[in-house]
């Protein structure tokens, strides 16, 4: 196992935005300035050896965890920044194939999921205090997907979700199944010894459940021993992200059809019946990593207009809520957001971006051109996927208990690609006008996509077998309407030609009948029943004209 360390020569997290081993440049557009008001603008955290990728988690204290990708061996990383020792420590994944996702940190402690194929999710724990920084595997865990698998940690132990189960591993080696009778988690959280599951089962029908896990720390095997509870009853849509506030409230997101986004409710921890919507941007839909995080009683999350703030002690005034940097920062694939001290940090593309947690409010948010849906379509920089390409995203609808095909048919999508930045061997695009001639998409006489509509495309060229595409490469388009199309963004599902101006699935993706997907945050299906029907997405491509 390698281990590798990085000093800085500034003390701070705010010093890491002038630690040598940054870029000269940041890529993304942050700068280290001072804004208008005083506070420190956004800046863009960058390493000489690692790439970060997209997850990322606080201990709330000392510690920031963040999973990367070694510049020159590719190799998975998870990596610790100590405020207090003013380093960065990386340590190699354990599955040297997997992808890091799920990251949890307490205490020093650092909890991660380890993605190695569809069947096969693995759970490690790393005690980063310890001098031989010894990384140790806790379980597997046997998810048909990242989406389905969660972890957090307390005092006690490590606690995860495993689809319909909850599990807990105190420090000292015990194991126990805490619930195994909920259809499906789509994340666990921790407020000290009490457990949150959040549970978007079959909206409307989605719910929050909770328990004390302290009885873990009696040796306490049996799930009996964990009486849960629904602490919010059947009636949501689709819960997925959580945070807790000094005041004591549990905050979460859920679906809301009527603003296209998932808004943001809390309640206070004793009565879940006190249940309020804040007066809040609209999240957006969430990826996989947490997109919301509490310090002291202010909530931070992404929005369609960027990094936005809003305070739960007090009614919205428009003096403290709202976006505090311009469409993610200049960032075109925003993911996790984590707190730490003063500051604010998430995940941006390939970089870590942090500002002041006191950012003020930015008056005229809508202004900024920095993300997909810009109306300029002037490239900011060379490439040869510049341009517009257009090409055919087949599917079949098959009936779920006969398998019979009853459509098989075929849309024709149209997209402008406008480069934006070019960094660690990787162009990111924006995608300034698309047109699809199909209603579910509302875009069949062309529209301006939405902001955060990206192409991530390797700058390598072919991309084969032989030469394979990074996770999360791939094409994304957010419609006016809340219609999102995609294609599949796993490592090595995307072909390219010598010159980049065909792209298409790969011969051999994970899997052959998801090569893209159509979704809507507005609620509906695309072209299927999904509870006597399957759709299968079996093929796309796309060339430039």
């Amino acid at each position: 196992m390698t281990t590798t360390g990085h000093r800085f020569a500034f003390s701070g997290f705010a010093a890491l935005l002038l630690a040598p081993l940054l870029l000269a440049a940041p890529a993304c557009g942050g700068d280290d300035g001072k804004g208008s008001d005083g506070t420190k603008n956004p800046g863009t955290i960058r390493f000489e050896k690692y790439s970060p990728q997209g997850a990322i988690a606080s201990d709330g204290d000392d510690m920031l965890a963040f999973a990367a990708e070694d510049n020159d061996t590719k190799a998975a990383k998870i990596c610790v920044m100590r405020n207090s020792e003013k380093k960065v420590l990386c340590l190699d994944a354990k599955t040297s194939t997997a992808k890091i996702r799920h990251i949890a940190a307490h205490a020093g402690k650092v909890a991660w999921m380890e993605y190695v194929d569809k069947k096969e999710t693995k759970l490690f724990l790393w005690d980063t205090k310890e001098a031989d920084a010894e990384i140790y595997k806790v379980s597997n865990i046997a998810a048909t997907g990242t989406y389905k698998a969660s972890v957090a940690l307390n005092d006690l132990g490590v606690f995860w979700s495993d689809e319909g189960r909850i599990l807990g591993k105190s420090y000292d080696g015990l194991t126990v199944e805490i619930n195994s009778h909920i259809p499906e988690v789509y994340r666990v959280a921790l407020r000290g010894n009490d457990l949150y599951a959040l549970v978007p089962y079959d909206a409307p029908n989605g719910y929050i459940w909770h328990t004390d896990v302290s009885p873990i720390a009696e040796f306490k095997t049996s799930p009996d021993d964990y009486p849960g509870e629904r602490w919010i009853e059947r009636g949501l849509d689709a819960p997925m992200e959580i945070a807790f506030t000094e005041d004591g409230e549990v905050c979460w997101s859920d679906h809301d059809a009527s603003i296209s986004g998932f808004a943001i409710w809390c309640a206070p921890a004793g009565d879940s019946s006190q249940k309020h919507r804040l007066q809040a941007d609209a999240m957006k839909r969430s990826l996989g990593d947490p997109w919301l995080a509490s310090l002291g009683n202010r909530l931070f999350f992404i929005s369609e207009r960027g990094l936005s703030r809003v305070d739960t002690s007090k009614d919205s005034d428009g003096t403290n809520d709202g976006p505090i940097t311009t469409s993610n920062g200049g960032c075109l694939l925003t993911h996790s957001v984590a707190t730490l001290g003063d500051e604010v940090f998430w995940a941006c593309s390939l970089d870590l971006r942090s500002t002041s947690a006191d950012h003020a409010v930015l008056k005229s948010p809508d202004a900024d051109s920095g993300g997909g849906g810009d109306s300029s379509t002037k490239p900011l920089c060379k490439s040869p996927y510049n341009g517009t390409y257009a090409g055919m995203f087949h599917y079949v609808v098959r009936n779920s208990n006969t398998g019979e095909a009853v459509k098989d048919r075929v849309i024709n999508v149209e997209v402008t690609l406008s480069c934006l930045a070019d960094v660690n061997g990787q162009t990111t695009l924006n995608v300034t006008h698309a047109k699809v001639d199909h209603d579910f998409f509302g875009c069949k006489n062309g529209c301006t996509p939405k902001t955060g509509s990206v192409a991530m495309l390797p700058d390598k060229l072919p991309v084969t077998a032989a030469n394979p595409s990074k996770d999360g490469e791939g094409v994304m388009v957010l419609f006016p309407n809340g219609a999102v199309l995609g294609t599949s963004n796993q490592a090595g599902d995307l072909f390219i030609s010598l010159n980049g101006d065909n792209l298409t699935n790969a011969l051999d993706p994970h899997d052959k009948n998801s090569t893209w997907t159509a979704s809507s945050t507005s609620g509906g299906d695309f072209e299927h029943d999904p509870w006597n029907e399957r759709l299968e997405t079996t093929q796309w491509n796309l060339i430039k004209r």
